[in-house]
């Protein structure tokens, strides 16, 4: 034990020595908040928006009245080229620990979804739960100052958030890509935009983007499809306290939803039943089999027609039915295409 613990006070002494008594910390690194990528000639266009809090005029470290960030923008091959040039464009070492937000823009391809994610999959530091996004220009979303909070990108979240609890958006996160685009077929994320002019411009959130196994954005997902969608989903939207669904330019408020999934097969013909339960107070005449027509026009348009999963049905099948998930796991879509879909919905306060 002794001469362990010698070894270990002479590697201390030698990094003292080497380092000259200075180790770096973390504010010896680059902050990477945000991250916007683009199509560019060639490959890729990579933004971050790394924090700044040493504000001009400010009596603290953060001054809440500017943009505490700054944007660096890069050109590469791949994002891991880009985010190299990046790291010597910002003088040092990147930190993607904070990251918040990874925003796609809708002209970028996932033929090669590595040349995209690798440096993210790689980099332990990085929260998994990282939200995505896309839009039109991703460069401009990440350097559009959000001046409600010290710090941007704090923002993010939120305004997702908020934007799915009300229905209006799908969230995504960088998990998701292997467990959603690849098992199951496709991945929806939130479709961001900036709105307005000059001091009113605002970052808002306008519905859902499907990104399809063709490696593109292929089409979106209207508010009503999108809020009834979410009640099935397991996560992330199932976290929040209450949701929103609306119905027939009515509002409908869920504080918890419980989804039950189950499979059959009848003559050779298989058969998919979803019930679902809300609490609600919103007991209105009508309102369940409206929200059941709603989820069996949506589940029969993406499921059965776009052979996009956005709802988990694939993830239950293969939960309780291992062996028929097997069966048509490269060809789930020859499977839903020739499934009876059933839909039940529930109210109790």
């Amino acid at each position: 034990m002794k001469r362990l613990d010698l070894i270990l006070l002479l590697a201390a002494a030698a990094l003292i020595i080497l380092s000259r008594g200075y180790t770096p910390g973390i504010t010896d690194k680059s902050i990477v908040h945000a991250v916007g990528i683009d199509k560019a000639e060639g490959g890729y266009s990579v933004t971050l928006q790394l924090f700044k809090p040493e504000a001009a005029g400010s009596d603290t470290p953060v001054d809440i009245s500017k943009a505490n960030f700054k944007n660096i923008t890069a050109d590469g091959r791949d994002v891991g080229q880009c985010l190299s040039e990046l790291s010597q464009k910002a003088g040092g070492e990147l930190f993607l620990g904070h990251l918040q937000l990874i925003v796609i823009g809708e002209d970028v391809s996932f033929s090669s979804p590595e040349e995209i994610f690798a440096p993210f999959r790689e980099d332990k530091s990085i929260y998994p739960g990282v939200y995505l996004a896309s839009a039109k220009n991703a460069g401009e979303i990440v350097s559009f100052p959000i001046k409600e909070n010290a710090v941007t990108a704090e923002n993010y979240r939120r305004i997702l958030d908020n934007a799915a609890s009300g229905g209006g958006a799908l969230l995504s996160r960088l998990v998701d890509i292997d467990n959603r685009l690849y098992e199951l077929g496709a991945a929806a994320m939130p479709y961001l935009e900036l709105s307005g002019e000059k001091e009113q411009r605002c970052l808002t959130v306008r519905g859902s983007r499907i990104l399809g196994q063709s490696g593109f954005f292929e089409g979106e997902v209207s508010r009503e499809e999108g809020a009834a969608l979410s009640l099935l989903r397991s996560t992330p939207e199932a976290a929040f306290p209450e949701r929103r669904v609306f119905l027939n330019g009515s509002e409908l408020t869920v504080s918890k939803s419980t989804a039950t999934v189950s499979f059959s097969q009848s003559k050779g013909q298989q058969r998919c039943r979803v019930a679902l339960k809300l609490k609600t107070k919103d007991t209105r005449g009508g309102s369940e089999e409206a929200l059941e027509q709603v989820l069996t026009k949506a589940l029969d348009k993406y499921l059965r027609q776009s052979h996009t999963d956005l709802t988990d049905l694939s993830a239950q099948l293969r939960l309780w039915h291992p062996k028929l998930y097997a069966k048509y796991k490269s060809r789930l879509y020859e499977l839903w295409e020739s499934t009876e879909l059933e839909v039940s919905v529930s109210f109790y306060s």
